[in-house]
């Protein structure tokens, strides 16, 4: 039809057809394109932010729990009023019989430019040990999902994955570890993405960081139209590929923090002592 109705126009006037469609069409990519560019501004804003902080703590990055001098010392800073600071010092905070410790006076360390009324979801690249990172998330109802949970995470082995039996010790199927998700399936619908799970306990995941989830969970499902900042970082003392613990982080946007909290869960397990650094496990501890 366009064909027929341009070929009976004179040379001039078929090319400035022409070029007005061209335009239409470059106006409504530019159009579609803005949605796009204005939808994931605030995203990129906070990662932004996020990274900045990894970045400033120098070599074997932050997450990990590690600034190395000249020397290959470790060294922790005593300041915990920054997120990386915060990090640095929880991977050598030790567990002396509370698996879940409050931080930061219970306020979690987002900064203004991080907190935005966007949902997104952000998983970090597995670094050379293939070990996980930080996840943050800008929850909503809409990121929650609707179907039955039913995935299968079998042939999925986050670092050091090295799993025993111990059913005289630990209840139900007597595994010691679970394929931890770092931002709970209730929460953003994440199934089988290897950047979302590791190597946790299944006291971690059914105790301490479950209590965490349900109640930002439960905060999404009494107040539909709200956004809930999330953060859970997984820490790693130096080179040990079992995380030591995780930093929960949680901020409701709309109503100024009606729900937070900033608080270290220990990976432990009651009666097991854990290698870390290889992952084996034995009775003990």
């Amino acid at each position: 039809m366009l064909g027929s109705f341009i070929s009976g126009r004179s040379e001039p006037m078929k090319k400035k057809i022409i070029r007005i469609i061209i335009s239409l069409i470059l106006f409504l990519g530019v159009l579609l394109g803005g949605a796009f560019l204005v939808s994931n501004y605030f995203y990129k804003k906070a990662m932004a932010k996020l990274e900045s902080a990894l970045k400033e703590t120098t070599t074997e990055a932050c997450v990990y729990g590690t600034i190395a001098d000249v020397d290959g010392n470790s060294q922790v800073s005593e300041s915990t009023d920054t997120y990386r600071n915060a990090v640095i010092r929880l991977s050598y905070e030790d567990y002396a019989g509370s698996s879940v410790i409050a931080v930061n006076g219970n306020v979690p360390f987002f900064t203004d430019d991080e907190i935005v009324m966007t949902s997104y979801e952000f998983y970090s690249d597995l670094d050379k040990e293939e070990r996980v990172g930080p996840a943050i998330a800008c929850l909503s109802k809409d990121l929650q999902p609707t179907a039955p949970r039913d995935f299968d995470l079998s042939e999925i082995k986050p670092s050091g994955f090295i799993n025993r039996h111990y059913p005289e010790l630990i209840e139900e199927d007597g595994w010691l570890y679970h394929r931890c998700h770092i931002i709970g399936y209730q929460l953003a619908g994440e199934t089988t993405n290897e950047k979302n799970l590791f190597t946790g306990t299944r006291y971690l995941n059914e105790n301490s960081m479950l209590y965490q989830e349900n109640a930002v969970a439960q905060y999404l499902r009494d107040y539909p139209g709200i956004h809930i900042m999330y953060r859970v970082t997984p820490i790693f003392r130096e080179d040990e590929l079992v995380a030591r613990g995780v930093l929960m982080e949680a901020f409701s946007v709309e109503d100024n923090g009606g729900l937070q909290f900033c608080v270290y869960c220990f990976n432990i397990q009651p009666g097991i002592e854990i290698d870390y650094k290889t992952g084996k496990s034995e009775v003990g501890g």
